[in-house]
């Protein structure tokens, strides 16, 4: 085969992968973009030109959330504003377009004292969107009620007090289900550190554990060794004096025999 063919099927492999690639990724984010925004993700696709526009506007807007350190409402604060609201929600029979500016404003106290950006409607709203999705409509339904202003009826007022105690309540709970969770964290941070003392201290054991297994065994080998040099040391010795006494033996046959040599000359 020529090789300018096996430079066009090299090429077009690549660009199918690339392609597949590609497609994997484009999935994987829509998929993650969907379960992060929930509703939200159907309502920016609805309203952009294409999918795609409508799911780089939501990633901007994860990117910009993500960059927030929201913290959560300390148990005492919590209490302090469940109680502002109900003195709020009392306030509604009498002055019920006050009573709604009150919710508003206690929303963008919490939000405040969490973190978030409140001095611009449109960040609150995006952040809203970005954290709880699942409320934000109601957010911008309260807001364009309130722009209602002189026009909005008692019942336009109850329908925005509705909507703001939906994003209110979600904000107080998800606090404490976001301190909870921190100390849940924080224990389980706690929980890994005594693990891993315990095991630094059960490795520092069998460290000292094996170097007194090696210095046993240096002192046995050592001991064996001391004894096999004493065993030789005391087979030498027994075969110098076998030799010895080998060499005695010998010399006093050799006597004898001189004694008897003697003995029988004339």
């Amino acid at each position: 085969m020529e090789t300018w063919i096996w430079i066009v099927i090299v090429v077009l492999a690549a660009a199918l992968a690339a392609a597949l690639a590609y497609g994997i990724a484009v999935r994987r984010r829509s998929s993650h973009l969907k379960e992060r925004f929930g509703p939200e993700y159907d309502r920016a696709v609805e309203k952009a030109d294409s999918r795609q526009k409508a799911e780089g506007e939501l990633s901007e807007l994860a990117k910009r959330r993500d960059q927030l350190e929201i913290r959560p409402l300390p148990e005492r604060a919590r209490r302090e504003y469940a109680a502002d609201w109900e003195r709020v929600q009392r306030q509604f029979v009498e002055r019920p377009e006050q009573a709604v500016a009150a919710a508003d404003d206690l929303i963008v106290s919490v939000m405040r004292d969490r973190g978030y950006p409140v001095d611009d409607f449109n960040d609150r709203k995006d952040f809203v969107t970005a954290d709880y999705p699942e409320v934000a409509s109601h957010y911008r339904s309260a807001n364009a009620i309130r722009r209602k202003g002189a026009d909005a009826t008692t019942e336009d007022h109850r329908q925005a007090f509705v909507h703001y105690r939906a994003l209110f309540d979600e904000m107080l709970v998800d606090s404490e289900r976001t301190e909870g969770r921190d100390r849940l964290d924080e224990r389980d941070r706690l929980d890994d550190r005594d693990r891993l003392d315990e095991r630094d201290r059960l490795d520092d054991r069998d460290r000292l554990d094996e170097r007194d297994r090696l210095d046993d065994r240096d002192r046995l080998e050592d001991r064996d060794r001391l004894e096999d040099h004493d065993r030789i040391e005391d087979h030498d010795r027994l075969e110098d004096h076998d030799r010895l006494d080998g060499r005695d033996e010998v010399d006093r046959r050799t006597h004898a025999v001189d004694i008897d040599r003697e003995q029988r000359r004339p």
